[in-house]
């Protein structure tokens, strides 16, 4: 089984062996968006330095890239929805909200923006080393990272934005979530203090490479 397909399994026994007494159609409406495709960009990379640094794959290690996917996929959902991007189709399928309303939808990005942290916690790591990623990840996902920045888009649209404030955008809408992967391949395979701030200035590099490159296509494509 390839990376790709081991993280998508990772997200699916998660759900398949943790819904009892759960609403069936809230699980179907979480993998309905899991499936929907997409390059798993975040994860790979993860997976990826994990193997960089010598380190053979474990279940454990799928579990912690499931985990990055799940959050990025919520904030698609979202995202999706009427009061923000309003759109209706994502990768060629209805959009979540569209195929099973918006408070389903609603929820469904809730579970994958909170669903993450008991994977993690529960996954066969050291025990700090978990502390430290679900920290990790709720500063690159929540107010202080994904979350905040897509505030801060909000707010600057149709606004002549400087390019600090532009800067800023970028580091927390994108950066942050994908600088994750190379900070938690530095901690899983317990790098030292020097490597673990060049990949982040690395990630960080590559993450406001993505959003200017996605800002492109927004009104290019």
């Amino acid at each position: 089984m390839d990376k790709l397909a081991r993280i998508d399994e990772a997200i699916r026994r998660y759900y398949k062996t943790t819904s009892n007494g759960v609403s069936e159609e809230l699980i179907d409406a979480i993998l309905y968006s899991v499936d929907s495709g997409g390059k798993r960009i975040r994860p790979l990379i993860l997976l990826e330095m994990i193997e960089g640094f010598g380190v053979s794959l474990q279940n454990a290690h799928f579990d912690l890239a499931a985990a990055l996917e799940m959050i990025h996929t919520g904030s698609l959902i979202h995202d999706d929805l009427p009061a923000m991007d309003n759109d209706d189709y994502r990768r060629g399928r209805l959009t979540n909200h569209k195929q099973f309303g918006e408070a389903t939808a609603i929820l469904a990005g809730d579970s994958l923006f909170l669903d993450p942290f008991g994977l993690i916690a529960q996954a066969e790591l050291n025990s700090e080393v978990k502390v430290a990623l679900i920290q990790e990840l709720s500063l690159a996902s929540g107010t202080f990272g994904m979350v905040g920045g897509q505030m801060l888009d909000m707010k600057g649209e149709n606004q002549a934005l400087s390019l600090p404030q532009l800067s800023l955008i970028h580091l927390n809408k994108t950066g942050k979530l994908l600088t994750f992967p190379f900070k938690a391949a530095a901690l899983v395979t317990e790098q030292a203090i020097t490597v673990r701030q060049q990949l982040e200035q690395a990630g960080m590099l590559i993450g406001h490479a993505f959003q200017i490159r996605d800002d492109i296509l927004d009104v290019t494509a």
